[in-house]
């Protein structure tokens, strides 16, 4: 696929993995600092939390936590294939954003609340056939997610 296909269709799965946004992952997105997710070829969207709703623009924000991977990385991270301490590891996940601790606990912070939207990017653009599927991954799909007392979540 050349370069402005596949950034089409990451675009494409980015706005409607937004649209889908539990009630719950809205509540969590209102403080969030904006994402912007750079892919190969060139490809960056910025992802932000706007008047109740996600707001997705292509380039890079200066106040954002980037986020760089490939699309594969992304399609292995939503089957389960591949988990995000190991791809941050490996380094087939980056994250940057902050230097000193304050501003890395608020990257930590800013990935974490845009996690679910990520993964089901990563779905839709396995779905579409936009990507080869991994051997022997999972077909997960994210159904449902409930917060515990301590504030981590839990997908099912």
């Amino acid at each position: 696929r050349d370069a402005s296909a596949l950034a089409s269709s990451v675009r494409a799965a980015l706005a409607a993995a937004t649209a889908e946004a539990s009630e719950a992952e809205r509540d969590r997105l209102k403080d969030a600092r904006p994402i912007t997710l750079t892919l190969e070829a060139g490809s960056c969207y910025t992802l932000a939390w706007t008047d109740a709703r996600a707001v997705l623009k292509d380039g890079a924000a200066d106040d954002a936590v980037v986020v760089s991977t490939t699309s594969a990385t992304l399609v292995a991270l939503a089957s389960r294939k591949l988990s995000p301490f190991t791809a941050l590891m490996n380094g087939q996940l980056k994250i940057d954003g902050g230097e000193r601790q304050h501003a890395r606990d608020a990257v930590r912070d800013a990935a974490a609340r845009w996690t679910p939207v990520l993964l089901r990017a990563g779905q839709k653009l396995r779905r579409a056939g936009e990507l080869p599927r991994l051997k022997g991954g999972l077909d997960a799909t994210i159904v449902s997610q409930r917060t515990d007392a301590d504030g981590v979540v839990w997908y099912s």
